[in-house]
């Protein structure tokens, strides 16, 4: 089962919410983490625009 979180975006840039290292985009809806090698897939807008919510891949 995957779970979701929360990341604010800084650019195409992000804060991984796993080990708190950098998100780079791989796609207009993924994030990869440089550090911990987690994948994040965007599934929707978050509270506002610096934030979207997404799903873990495990």
């Amino acid at each position: 089962m995957n779970k979701n979180c929360e990341i604010y975006l800084f650019g195409r840039k992000a804060i991984c919410p796993e080990c708190s290292g950098l998100l780079t985009s791989i796609g207009d809806m993924k994030y990869y983490c440089i550090d911990c090698h987690t994948t994040f897939n965007v599934i929707d807008t978050g509270r506002n625009d610096s934030k979207v919510v997404c799903e873990i891949d495990s």
